[in-house]
């Protein structure tokens, strides 16, 4: 299972957008990744899964979904996203199949 997911700063209104993957139930997999999650230990406390993803294509899906959600939500340089870095570097080879997986799975934001 790959998630997409939201965390948002009740105080500051920041958001971070992440992803996790693993077997099973989706909330324990949020959990288990969000127990020593630094953005979540500094107060990044409200939790709002976007997407969820299985198959073949999903892990190149939610590495798009995430690069797409970060764009969608102004990027690196907006003052309300805590995300210091891409979830997809400019210059990786699979970008283009990251992006288009998301597209097909998800839709355009």
């Amino acid at each position: 299972v790959y998630v997409t997911y939201i965390l948002t700063n009740p105080v500051t209104g920041q958001i971070y957008i992440g992803r996790t993957s693993g077997f099973g139930d989706i909330q324990k997999l949020i959990r288990r990744r969000l127990y020593n999650h630094k953005y979540f230990k500094a107060g990044f406390t409200e939790i709002e899964v976007d997407k969820v993803a299985q198959g073949k294509h999903a892990r190149f899906a939610i590495r798009g979904r995430e690069q797409h959600l970060l764009d969608h939500k102004g990027g690196l340089n907006n003052p309300k996203v805590a995300n210091i870095i891409r979830a997809v570097s400019r210059i990786n080879i699979s970008k283009k199949a990251y992006s288009t997986r998301s597209e097909e799975l998800f839709g355009e934001l």
